[in-house]
């Protein structure tokens, strides 16, 4: 079953999502809809959270390069707050993709 489970894990995070012109390519659980998200097992939920915490570190490095004052995103918020704000998101918007739903969710982390 350990076995099993593992190499659902892995399916899940070897997709990729093809990128539209002027677009950039998802690799990894952010490209997996937001319905497939929402309703994986704990390990794959955990493993697309962790990509979504891993996008809103990049997004810190990448503000704090470019002199953007937004240099800690989730600051004075914890990890199960994200992924609620994420779930309740997905839930609304089954389509989308997990990337852009992270992507809604930095924004709203930005106002």
């Amino acid at each position: 079953m350990k076995a099993a489970t593992v190499y659902a894990c892995v399916a899940f995070c070897m997709l990729t999502y093809p990128a539209g012109a002027g677009e950039y390519a998802t690799y990894g659980p952010g490209a997996n809809s937001c319905g497939k998200w929402v309703k994986a097992e704990e390990m794959s939920r955990a493993v697309g959270m962790s990509w979504v915490l891993g996008f809103m570190t990049a997004m810190n490095f990448r503000n704090g390069r470019s002199g953007n004052q937004h240099t800690d995103v989730t600051h004075g918020t914890d990890a199960d707050s994200l992924e609620l704000w994420l779930v309740n998101y997905c839930s609304e918007h089954p389509l989308e993709d997990l990337n852009a739903a992270t992507l809604s969710l930095y924004f709203e982390l930005v106002k």
